[in-house]
């Protein structure tokens, strides 16, 4: 997969605003330009958002473990999102 030759759309799925502060600072200079999207995978379903996805576009999910840490994760709902 060449993903310079724009052949394929880039959907950064971030889980809030602090990843998204940071994809937004270093895309088109250290990672490739692409769509910016907040979604928390340990509390919103997939479901709605994949309906939106389109053909040839890739997905990159940013997410950290605080929620997990902090006790707040829904492990399942995240291995459904993942699938």
């Amino acid at each position: 997969m060449n993903l310079s030759n724009n052949e394929y759309k880039l959907l950064y799925l971030v889980e809030g605003e602090s990843e998204a502060a940071l994809i937004k600072a270093i895309k088109n200079k250290y990672i490739y330009s692409g769509r910016v999207l907040v979604f928390n995978p340990w509390t919103k379903k997939a479901g709605n958002l994949t309906r939106n996805i389109r053909g040839k576009t890739v997905c990159i999910l940013i997410f950290d473990t605080d929620e997990y840490k902090a006790g707040k994760a829904n492990i399942k709902l995240l291995q459904e999102n993942l699938k």
